[in-house]
């Protein structure tokens, strides 16, 4: 594991980094974090020491716990460093803690015990692992939280580090009768000035809760700089909450004159160069609502601005504020000033700090800057393309239906043709009730209503009949011929022979039989008329599946639909519904619970 030396040294970079990458434009932030910081302690020092991080590959598999504690059984565990353990539980939080408050982007906290403790049952998992697919805005079917696979990810038993691997390293009872504090405990207080005007709190004030903790940063200001000013006829007091250590706050007994300076909070003492670029950043909150004015300025008469004065609306929620700016002037004894005078309500402010802005910091927030600006155009770019899509998919759907018509119109002007003898029964000749072995399933959606016959005379023909299609989408209505075999990248060909009582369209494709229902390689629609006609399609499929099916979408019409000799084989190979088998898939399929 790094050392202290280098965790101190890297820090402030690794902070800057991070939050630079972590408000990125567009991303959205999940925070991986763990209330017992000794345990994640102790679950880095097993991962340094065996090399193995909680997992053998990419598979999910039942007995993924038993290979990892085989493996790390392996691996001698040599006793745990209690210097830099006491550094680790005491910083790290605070730490990351600091960095998710310095991100804008939306930020999700997920904790290691609210899946993995002992007391969460499967369901608990499942449903804020819901959570944080959700806050990732990734769609997902409610067949994917109910898979087998994700129960097997998430089960009570999946957690790797328990007292049989812990147990081995020499110190570890001894250091966790220590060590073991939750990770949202403050264990760094910031210390207070015994001469200063600290007192209790009002418990009658508002409450609202305190910003998190931080590592001091570079320029805070500590509890002991600071100064309070009440000219005369006003009256303030400077608090320090006990309970929020990086917080100060001032309340007003007597205020409202027209000189906002007469109640002024002060941080002396700083330096600053003429021409430097420098950050103000402060977390601010008042028991109501109100404005206060902010300054950097010199120490001494005539007390001139030295680059910043503006005026803050303050809510009565924490909020953040950063301000840029460039000093007019160098000053060995310069202050930072908060006027309050204005108004009696009460005001806080914490984890206050004034620093010079690096060069490197300077091109970051540049480069951040050009980033969104790049991003808005890629937005507005992808939603020109959008509407374009949208514009041309709708005058597609326009001509389709005009051809449509175009076709049923040429059709009723030709002469009827001279039918020749069909080896298919006439419509009349279909039986409601289809055999058991009939391996197609009609799907119906809601307020539609559809029947399936079988022809008497022929086990391969079958013809649906639309009593109702309230809906015009066309898989609301749906024949599907289940239990098909596809290997990957494979070429196949679809034979088969349907009419319709008058001219219609439908869709015909291949696709998978359960979520999330991927087309796999081939989608068509096709025009049907009165007389029988043989459709052949040859398609490559994109991926393997054991339970694929071809469906027909036959809803948005009531015009009846008769299919015949449906046959799916492999390019060069046999036919993959052997007739023989029909009865076999059709029992295979009905597993399947075919849903669209």
């Amino acid at each position: 594991m790094p050392t202290i030396q280098e965790m101190e040294r890297d820090a402030p970079l690794w902070h800057r980094l991070n939050t630079a990458l972590l408000n990125v434009p567009g991303f959205r932030v999940i925070f991986l974090r763990r209330r017992n910081s000794f345990q994640r302690f102790v679950s880095d020092h097993v991962g340094h020491e065996t090399g193995h991080w909680g997992y053998v590959d990419l598979s999910v598999r039942p007995d993924e716990s038993a290979r990892y504690k085989k493996m790390v059984s392996k691996v001698p565990l040599p006793p745990l460093n209690e210097e830099l353990c006491r550094w680790y539980t005491q910083n790290i939080p605070r730490i990351f803690q600091r960095l998710r408050d310095a991100v804008i982007n939306p930020v999700m906290d997920v904790w290691y015990e609210d899946f993995f403790g002992s007391d969460v049952g499967l369901d608990t998992r499942i449903d804020r692992f819901r959570g944080i697919v959700e806050f990732l805005q990734i769609r997902r079917s409610e067949e994917f939280f109910a898979s087998p696979e994700l129960a097997l990810l998430l089960r009570p038993s999946a957690k790797l580090n328990d007292t049989s691997v812990l147990e081995r390293i020499p110190n570890y009872r001894e250091l966790r009768e220590i060590y073991q504090r939750p990770e949202t405990q403050d264990l760094v207080p910031a210390p207070v000035d015994p001469s200063s005007h600290a007192r209790k709190i009002n418990t009658d004030r508002p409450h609202f809760p305190a910003p998190q903790s931080r590592v001091p940063a570079e320029g805070a200001i500590g509890l002991k700089e600071w100064r309070l000013r009440s000219a005369a006829g006003c009256l303030a007091n400077l608090w320090f909450p006990p309970d929020e250590p990086d917080s100060v706050r001032v309340e007003m007994e007597k205020a409202g004159t027209p000189n906002l300076y007469d109640i002024q909070l002060n941080a002396n003492h700083r330096k600053l160069e003429p021409n430097r670029t420098y950050i103000l950043y402060f977390r601010v909150r008042a028991d109501r609502p109100r404005s206060i004015h902010v300054g950097v300025s010199q120490g001494r008469d005539p007390w001139s601005s030295l680059g910043l004065y503006e005026k803050v609306e303050v809510a009565q929620e924490w909020s953040d504020c950063r301000r840029e700016f460039v000093a007019t002037g160098g000053d060995d004894q310069a202050r930072l000033h908060f006027d309050l005078g204005d108004c009696a309500v009460p005001i806080e402010l914490s984890q206050v700090c004034l620093y010079q802005q690096s060069p490197w910091e300077k091109v970051l927030q540049q480069e951040l800057a050009e980033a969104r600006q790049r991003e808005l155009s890629l937005r507005q770019e992808v939603e020109r393309q959008r509407d374009e899509q949208v514009q041309l998919a709708q005058e597609m759907e326009s001509l389709e239906k005009a051809l449509e018509e175009a076709r049923t119109q040429v059709y009723q002007l030709m002469p009827p043709p001279t039918r020749t003898p069909d080896l298919h029964p006439p419509s009349g000749a279909f039986t409601e009730t289809p055999p058991e072995h009939c391996p197609w399933r009609l799907r119906v959606v809601e307020r539609n209503a559809a029947r399936l016959f079988a022809a008497a005379g022929n086990p391969h023909a079958f013809r649906v009949v639309m009593d109702r299609a309230v809906s015009q989408i066309e898989s609301d209505i749906q024949l599907n011929f289940g239990g098909l075999i596809l290997k990957a990248h494979h070429r196949y060909s679809i034979h088969l022979r349907v009419r319709s009582d008058r001219p219609r369209t439908i869709g015909i494709g291949v696709a998978k039989a359960y979520a999330p229902w991927n087309n796999l390689g081939f989608y068509q629609r096709v025009l049907l008329l009165p007389e029988w006609q043989t459709i052949h399609r040859e398609f490559e499929s994109s991926e393997a599946d054991r339970h694929a099916r071809l469906h027909l979408d036959l809803g948005g019409r009531t015009s009846a639909v008769e299919i015949a000799d449906f046959q799916l084989q492999e390019s060069g190979g046999p036919s993959v519904v052997p007739a023989a088998a029909e009865s076999i898939l059709a029992a295979e399929y009905s597993r399947q619970q075919i849903r669209c």
